[in-house]
């Protein structure tokens, strides 16, 4: 069987408690020009949805898994990640990103991989852990922050 397309930049995993944070972080990412994979948009009533949403990670050039403390304990999003974890080990290129929001979760995986914190929701945080995702999408360090001078 061959291998699909790239139909996908970014396929994002999530639990569906944190739908409406997903979709907003969803949003941002297409107006940054990527291809979004999210599940409320792309599937459809009585679509047979594991076949697709696992075909669609296989179709995407690499993943963001939120990771949450409800997140931890989905077996859904456990699967999600196994199929990531088996796609970085295939080595074509495909990678993910963990984005922590909220209470840091217990994944075994953040001991050894390096998670972007969006820790609190306040706008100026959110812009700047935004941009850090934007880098590790690019698999660029994000450089010494700007200083901010005090008067």
């Amino acid at each position: 069987m061959s291998q699909p397309s790239l139909r996908y930049d970014i396929f994002i995993s999530y639990r569906f408690t944190q739908h409406d944070w997903a979709e907003v972080l969803a949003h941002n990412l297409v107006a940054q020009g990527y291809k979004v994979f999210i599940d409320a948009w792309e599937l459809y009533g009585g679509q047979h949805f594991t076949h697709a949403i696992e075909q669609a990670l296989k179709a995407s050039r690499c993943a963001i898994l939120i990771a949450t403390p409800e997140a931890a304990d989905s077996g859904w999003v456990q699967h999600e990640y196994e199929l990531m974890f088996s796609l970085k080990q295939k080595g074509a290129g495909f990678f993910f990103v963990p984005v922590v929001w909220g209470k840091f979760p217990d994944f075994p995986f953040l001991d050894v991989v390096h998670a972007v914190d969006f820790g609190d929701s306040a706008e100026a945080k959110y812009r700047e852990a935004f941009q850090r995702l934007l880098c590790a999408l690019r698999q660029t360090a994000p450089g010494l922050p700007r200083i901010l001078t005090v008067c």
